[in-house]
């Protein structure tokens, strides 16, 4: 017997259990992927968790008996129930979700008793939420954005705050293009889809539908595809072949010629920056980046001051507007990103 084969029969011996731990690993975060992608909160909607004391008074949409309930709009003076409707009562408390200190940010300029200006309303606003929680929880949006004249629907996802079904890419793409539509039958033209961490994913797919566009699309923190994302988080596994939603951001956008918005957070330590730079980079025109340097990916809303969502309101619009004429040369600079 040569003198190194027991050693190297050892050092085999050894490698065994490293591994069958690997392997165990891998087959870990392959059946339980779901779990750690999406987190809902299961609560159906009550007056508890609808009313001014948690932002502005929430009432289920599309109201009326026998509808399917498919997210939220303010509700009006006094009621939230679910025949309460939309966009009279000044709202509450801004509502956010927590971010590292336990705190609940909110729009950094933003005044939650502002009058709304939706008498003529310039449009609706289709706001898709994160992976987390529920879209009640993004109350933060309506009074950001409806002093600005739109109206804001905030949507909610299969298995998601009381809805039925099971979340997945297919379900929450399938269900987000039934909520557009149902939105632009009952409220008209234009519709701008907005969403934030996975909810920009969503709003990619959504927005860029060919069936109906929207007239524009921003997305906040998001990334470029899930598979590369789980990639440079989950480093040491073959993430990228493990991981079964796609939510392909960058390829559902490639078609779409509405504007494009993208908010980036400088220090957000769950999708990073880069992710959502080189998905602008890809995009096609017209796009604008907005970089914030020290939000992280649940402080943001305290860095988007009025002016900011303002600023980014009208680009939106404005882009919309002009996209009706011949599109820009292939070869036309994007905008610098701006940072706040």
């Amino acid at each position: 017997m040569r003198p190194w084969f027991p050693r190297f029969l050892l050092l085999r011996l050894s490698l065994v259990p490293l591994l069958v731990g690997y392997l165990a690993l891998m087959g870990f975060m392959t059946l339980s992927q779901d779990q750690l992608l999406y987190r809902p909160d299961p609560s159906p909607p009550s007056p508890a968790n609808m009313s001014a004391r948690r932002g502005p008074a929430l009432a289920i949409w599309p109201a009326g008996e026998g509808a399917a309930f498919r997210g939220y709009v303010r509700a009006l003076p006094g009621k939230v129930d679910p025949d309460a409707n939309q966009f009279d009562a000044p709202p509450g408390p801004v509502v956010g979700i927590h971010d590292a200190t336990g705190a609940i940010p909110s729009a950094s300029g933003v005044n939650p008793s502002a009058p709304l200006n939706i008498t003529s309303p310039r449009g609706t606003v289709l706001v898709f939420h994160g992976n987390a929680g529920s879209a009640r929880d993004r109350a933060y949006y309506l009074p950001a954005l409806e002093p600005l004249g739109v109206r804001v629907v905030l949507a909610e996802y299969p298995g998601y705050g009381g809805r039925p079904g099971q979340p997945s890419e297919a379900s929450l793409v399938a269900d987000g293009r039934e909520t557009l539509r149902q939105v632009r039958a009952t409220f008209g033209d234009p519709v701008w889809v907005w969403g934030e961490s996975m909810g920009a994913a969503v709003a990619a797919q959504v927005g860029s539908d060919p069936a109906g566009p929207a007239a524009g699309i921003f997305l906040i923190t998001p990334w470029d595809n899930l598979p590369e994302l789980a990639q440079s988080l989950y480093w040491y596994l073959p993430a990228r072949w493990l991981v079964r939603d796609a939510y392909d951001s960058r390829a559902a956008l490639q078609g779409y010629r509405g504007p494009i918005g993208v908010l980036i957070a400088g220090q957000d330590q769950i999708i990073p920056p880069d992710q959502g730079q080189r998905l602008f980079a890809a995009l096609p025109e017209p796009k604008r980046q907005w970089f914030f340097p020290t939000a992280d990916h649940n402080s943001w809303p305290a860095g988007a001051g009025a002016a900011w969502w303002r600023e980014a309101l009208d680009w939106l619009m404005t882009e919309a507007a002009s996209a009706v004429q011949p599109p820009k040369a292939l070869n036309s600079a994007a905008p610098a990103a701006k940072e706040l």
